[in-house]
């Protein structure tokens, strides 16, 4: 029990450092977080039906770093509608 809460503090101190820092090792640690839930998404996907999968995957990385990478580069709300827009539309397409 006491290795489990050693652990817990750890994590949760190495995940506030970035939310203090800000900036970029904030949105590089998002970018991180946002793949690595995308790739359980795309497991979870796989067991139901793994012909949907294809080259959805790659437009789907690409869909979250480019979110996490426009927050840094501009703040307005057209950047990230633009690219909402296109994580609707580049699946369609590629079918």
């Amino acid at each position: 029990m006491r290795e489990r809460v050693i652990g817990s503090v750890l994590v949760v101190a190495v995940g506030l450092v970035p939310l203090f820092l800000g900036g970029p090792i904030f949105a590089l640690l998002m970018i991180l977080l946002g793949i690595a839930g995308y790739r359980e998404y795309l497991g979870l996907v796989a067991g139901v039906d793994p012909t949907r999968i294809g080259s959805h995957s790659r437009i789907g990385y690409g869909i979250v770093a480019a979110l996490g990478c426009v927050t840094l580069l501009d703040e307005t709300a057209t950047s990230l509608l633009l690219i909402a827009f296109l994580a609707v539309i580049a699946p369609l397409v590629a079918r």
